[in-house]
């Protein structure tokens, strides 16, 4: 038996709220940050970059991603070996106070949106309550509590329909999402609910909404069942119609399509759709009687900007020092950091480094500089770079401790032979650049993954030049 004082829930709430009012959640800022280095239309990458601005904007000055800071929806599960402290309370009024706290906190007052009389006077509760509540009570001994702020624009697109056993969902839902316009704000994600009764499918679909973003893992990891193929086909036919980051045109429209089932009558197909916005805010914590949940404030990490940079190059050059016979370990950190972007497709259906040159320089106070570039170089070609003759330089110290490079009477700048491989560099890596830049990149035929995933094999396994 677990006792959780209903003050760690009110709490929890009311903390969770604000963070998400200025924080949007890692897995959506990723998605979009990935939609914009593989768009190709100008006005749908303006439209990214200022979804990603106004994000940094906002977290770094703790203030609300959109004005409109949502209705809050609530998930929460309650252990049956739970029991709460003798505070008086519903567990519908310990949310409804934390969502009162949160909305009127002084140090960043949300904007109330909820009108009671929804069909008379619609007067403004002014404290955003109360939320929407569901509750189910689960084997246990914690809560665990979803929650989301959602607002009205995109919610106002939610279809639900009762279709036939018979009728394809994906070619419902094709036909709806261009009559939602842009007023739900794209890029965003799809929630799909299917089965159970008409109100069953909408409640999946909320909730489907609150799950992480993953379809580029399941791309590449491919369908294991008939929902992931569903979640793929919807994925690739609504962004095949070219609807686009705020309705701009472009290539995402969704970054991530999101299905729950239930079982449902045999004469029935209910499906709801909602879609989320470019506001994407939802927070997750579990209480297991220790007091309140904190959210962690995400660390900064300016990888996204530098990738933006290395995918607008032709030319990438890795520079590290030799620490123990090796590359650094930030150089590490930069050949981990490309490989783990390396999903990413060109316009091609290459992968996103086809048709750029790479090269390396290495310096140091002790040997070991061209297995430091062997090993660059190899990571850099198995990404996709072109690697020219002559694509490294390097240049040595006296052994031990002694001058870096550019110290005074370190003698490198001088050195003749780093001086002569720098410049051989330089001009095969400009003038491969150029010759792949001239051709249109490197041909697209055999290395394409987005055909290969579609079935094509190229001739495999005996091309017929060979």
């Amino acid at each position: 038996m677990t006792t959780i004082k209903s003050e760690d829930l009110v709490t929890s709430v009311a903390d969770a709220l604000q963070f998400i009012s200025y924080y949007h959640p890692k897995d959506f800022i990723e998605a979009v940050h990935a939609a914009y280095t593989r768009e190709q239309s100008p006005a749908a990458k303006d439209a990214l970059a200022q979804i990603l601005v106004n994000s940094r904007m906002c977290a770094e000055g703790r203030r609300p991603i959109c004005q409109d800071t949502g209705i809050v929806t609530v998930f929460i599960r309650i252990g049956m070996d739970v029991r709460w402290d003798d505070g008086g309370m519903s567990v519908a009024d310990m949310v409804n106070e934390g969502v009162r706290r949160a909305y009127t906190h002084p140090d960043n007052i949300l904007r109330p949106s909820i009108m009671a009389d929804p069909a008379g006077e619609r007067t403004n509760t002014r404290d955003n309550t109360p939320a929407v509540i569901h509750m189910e009570v689960v084997p246990g001994d914690t809560v665990e509590v979803q929650l989301a702020a959602k607002g009205g624009g995109s919610e106002n697109k939610a279809k639900m329909a009762m279709l036939n056993p018979s009728d394809n969902i994906a070619d419902w839902v094709v036909d709806v999402v261009p009559t939602l316009g842009a007023g739900w704000c794209p890029p965003g994600i799809l929630g799909i609910g299917i089965g159970g009764t008409a109100e069953k499918a909408v409640v999946l679909a909320k909730e489907a909404l609150l799950e992480p973003i993953d379809i580029q893992v399941l791309k590449q990891r491919g369908a294991r069942s008939r929902l992931d193929e569903l979640r793929l086909e919807i994925y690739d036919r609504v962004n095949d119609l070219g609807i686009g980051a705020q309705g701009l045109g472009g290539l995402t429209t969704v970054l991530d399509v999101k299905i729950i089932d239930y079982p449902t009558h045999a004469a029935s197909l209910p499906v709801g759709l909602i879609p989320n916005c470019a506001a994407t805010r939802h927070a997750h914590f579990t209480l297991h009687g220790n007091g309140p949940a904190r959210e962690t404030a995400p660390g900064r990490d300016d990888w996204p900007e530098i990738l933006e940079k290395v995918l607008a190059a032709d030319i990438l050059v890795i520079g590290t020092s030799i620490w123990l016979g090796e590359k650094t370990s930030v150089a590490t950190r930069v050949v981990e950091r490309l490989y783990s972007a390396s999903h990413h497709l060109n316009a091609a259906g290459q992968y996103a480094y086809y048709g750029r040159v790479g090269g390396c320089l290495v310096t140091g106070n002790e040997d070991g500089a061209k297995h430091c570039a062997m090993n660059v170089l190899y990571s850099l070609q198995h990404l996709g770079y072109v690697i020219p003759p002559q694509a490294d330089a390097a240049w040595l110290g006296e052994a031990g401790p002694g001058p870096s490079y550019l110290d005074e009477g370190s003698g490198g700048p001088e050195n003749d032979f780093t001086n002569r491989n720098t410049t051989f560099m330089t001009w095969n890596l400009l003038h491969l650049a150029r010759l792949i830049k001239d051709a249109g990149g490197i041909p697209a035929h055999g290395n394409q993954r987005s055909e290969w995933d579609a079935g094509c094999r190229f001739d495999h396994p005996n091309p017929l030049y060979r």
